[in-house]
């Protein structure tokens, strides 16, 4: 059975109204306070005397009776930078990103914890004796594997993209849906297994010397998880539906190791919507049922594709508008900050989406991501994104209300000599830029570099109003200039971060306000949290992993779908291959075409077979797959 992925119509990324208010700048999250997303110290509670005069036997009992009230464990510097467990099934990432076309990770085979299949959760089509032999749907039942040490209650719950037809074009199939916008990234979730468990088909300094071991690499297939699987989904179905003889036979005949063979194109690749961008095929007759066990991990692929996907389209605009009105693209990967860690679901949730961001930018404050991509993919920098030291509310409010320039000075005395973000809104933004920062301390700002300088942070009100307010009030106070194009540029020592209510729609706004009242971009860059790692679905991109080849008693059978009330949702069928045409042009060709020369190579290649990781990738070649095209750089932002 041969299962394939192919890209299917966007629903359309700008979204309106503007998200609420993103999370503010912190520079490097505090160990165990809230701001990092990390678990927050609870206050120990008084004893009866309104004091902590507690003895240990009072404490105890107290802390046997009321569990809630314990003091968390604060997590280290390591902790807070690299979120995942640290035990072998330990998960990992494999990233890639999106824009216009699409951008596409190579998910090498990824096998993963099983999840409820949403409204999915029904028999899959296809030859009635497979049916009979399948039962439920295979991503109903939990792979052996998810249930080993570690994992037993990580468990996720994908749901079925269902979009309006109007949205929807013909796509082909594969047993995942795969969420993709006009462009689309993929980072895939993987989790490692340590070398001991390899077994043959997962030896090879190839794959130990990867930038990350997939959870499919080696051998994943144990008697002890196939027996706790068995029993676990004999309590959760109330049936036997557990295909305790095929998991038995891949442990007996490969070692545990999983008979699969992905093809797919390089990751972070450019590839226009409804195209194939992998495909899954057992390579062993009796394994039919596995192909459609990759589906479940694939899904939740969906985030930082969709993270990745999100950043490059405001990359594009970003890179568009600082071209109009300065001529040039100097700084382009540092005008989107990732401020979202704190604004996430979880630690794991903040290194993959901030990892998915920094394919387009360098600039973040969620370290998660950092630490991530050291670990699993390395780079030719030292770290693959950067951020400056910052104030944040409370390091102004607890100097209170009438000391807020005291406050103002002590920050910018202390980091004279490198580049500085001061949240100014805590009262009055525009008393703060026009008497603080305009009369009070501007001895102190000009005489800062422009490898220093003072960047002031708005962070409420309306973010377009705010920001073209802010620039006239530091353009009546500072010498500004005007550059080769005619805009104005206020001194190099002096910039402005606009942290709050930042997403595609508001940043559109933001850059095409400021174009028209002639101010530059290069005066600007921009913070976004929730609107970047968090305020996005699976139904935000759109893409279809379904059944597309089976071969019965011997004869292969082009399969597809075609339902009769949605003819948009019609999938691909046969064996599909990627090619080029003589335009440069991607072409999908379905029913095995491919194979006939004239239509020049597959560009989805092996990535994974047998147990085996074929082919890995650098951060870095992630990045350069993912870069702007010239073409790019001048067409309008939507």
């Amino acid at each position: 059975i041969l299962f394939s992925l192919v890209s299917r119509n966007l629903r359309h990324l700008r979204r309106a109204p503007p998200h609420a208010r993103s999370p503010s700048l912190q520079s490097f999250p505090p160990i165990g306070g809230t701001e990092s997303g990390a678990r927050a110290p609870v206050t120990s509670i008084p004893d009866s005397r309104g004091g902590r005069g507690e003895n240990a036997r009072a404490r105890a009992a107290r802390r046997a009776t009321s569990p809630a009230l314990h003091q968390p464990h604060a997590p280290s510097a390591a902790e807070v930078a690299e979120p995942i467990d640290g035990d072998a099934e330990k998960p990992r990432l494999l990233l890639a990103v999106t824009s216009q076309l699409f951008i596409c990770t190579v998910p090498p085979a990824t096998l993963g914890t099983a999840s409820n299949p949403g409204r999915g959760w029904r028999r899959r089509g296809g030859p009635s004796a497979l049916r009979d032999v399948c039962g439920p749907a295979p991503a109903a039942r939990l792979p052996p594997e998810a249930l080993g040490s570690g994992q037993r209650k990580r468990v996720s719950q994908p749901v079925a993209v269902r979009l309006p037809a109007s949205r929807r074009s013909p796509c082909s199939a594969s047993s995942s849906s795969f969420p993709i916008q006009r462009l689309a990234g993929v980072v895939v979730l993987l989790r490692p297994q340590p070398p001991e468990q390899h077994g043959k088909c997962g030896g090879g300094s190839r794959v130990q010397h990867s930038p990350g071991h997939r959870l499919l690499q080696g051998k994943v297939v144990t008697k002890e998880k196939i027996q706790e699987a068995k029993e676990v989904y004999r309590e959760h179905f109330q049936d036997d539906v557990f295909n305790e003889t095929g998991w038995n036979y891949i442990l007996e005949k490969y070692e545990g190791c999983l008979p699969i063979e992905v093809k797919a194109v390089p990751e972070g690749s450019v590839v226009p919507r409804g195209n194939v961008l992998f495909t899954v095929e057992n390579t062993d007759p009796d394994c039919y049922w596995l192909t459609n066990w990759i589906e479940t991990i694939l899904v939740q692929s969906w985030y930082p594709i969709t993270v990745a996907t999100n950043s490059r389209e405001q990359k594009k605009i970003l890179a568009k508008y600082l071209l109009e009105t300065s001529g040039s693209l100097e700084g382009l990967e540092y005008k989107l900050h990732d401020f979202g860690y704190r604004g996430v679901s979880s630690q794991e949730t903040a290194g993959i989406g901030a990892s998915a961001h920094l394919v387009n930018f360098k600039g973040t404050d969620t370290v998660a991501g950092i630490g991530l991509i050291k670990k699993y993919y390395g780079t030719k920098d030292p770290v693959p994104g950067h951020s400056v030291p910052a104030a944040e509310h409370s390091t102004i409010t607890a100097w209170g209300k009438d000391h807020e320039k005291d406050a103002f000075e002590h920050i910018v005395t202390q980091f004279s000599s490198v580049p500085v973000s001061v949240v100014s809104d805590s009262y009055d933004i525009y008393n703060a830029c026009e008497k603080i920062w305009g009369e009070d301390l501007r001895h102190l700002i000009e005489s800062r570099s422009a490898e220093a300088p003072l960047i002031i942070r708005p962070d409420s009100g309306n973010p377009l109003d705010t920001v073209l307010k802010v620039l006239e009030i530091l353009g009546r106070k500072f010498p500004i200039t005007e550059n080769e194009k005619g805009y104005k540029l206020l001194p190099p020592y002096l910039r402005i971060i606009q942290g709050d209510g930042v997403d595609i729609n508001t940043l559109q706004e933001m850059v095409e306000g400021m174009k028209q009242n002639k101010w530059s971009i290069e005066n600007i860059s921009f913070g976004s949290g929730g609107a970047l790692l968090q305020k996005i679905t699976r139904d935000l991109l759109n893409c279809s992993f379904k059944c597309s080849y089976v071969v019965t008693n011997g004869l292969g059978v082009n399969v597809f779908k075609d339902p009769v009330a949605d003819p948009n949702k019609r999938s691909k069928k046969g064996r599909l291959s990627l090619h080029r045409t003589p335009d440069g042009d991607f072409v999908t060709l379905e029913e095995g075409k491919g194979d006939l020369e004239e239509y020049g190579q597959d560009l989805l290649h092996t990535v994974f077979k047998n147990g085996i990781v074929t082919k890995s990738y650098s951060f870095d070649e992630v990045r350069k797959n993912a870069q702007l095209k010239n073409s790019e750089l001048t067409e309008a932002s939507h």
